[in-house]
């Protein structure tokens, strides 16, 4: 399993946003540091309410952050 999108698709992801998304927050967490919001946001060149609208469509996302 060492294509990233395979990895996408068996974390059931459907949306664009939402897989990328996730591939830039597992590039992040390989770093080894916590991954705030913002820091995901300036990795994926999107605004932090970019970030929480899409956490929030998944299905973990009634949580906050």
């Amino acid at each position: 399993m060492n294509d990233v999108r395979e990895i996408v698709n068996r974390l059931g992801l459907t949306g664009e946003a939402e897989a990328t998304l996730h591939v830039a927050l597992l590039r992040e967490l390989v770093q080894g540091r916590p991954v705030t919001l913002e820091r995901l946001a300036a990795s994926l060149n999107w605004t932090t309410g970019q970030v929480v609208q899409v956490l929030e469509q998944l299905p973990c996302g009634n949580r906050r952050v």
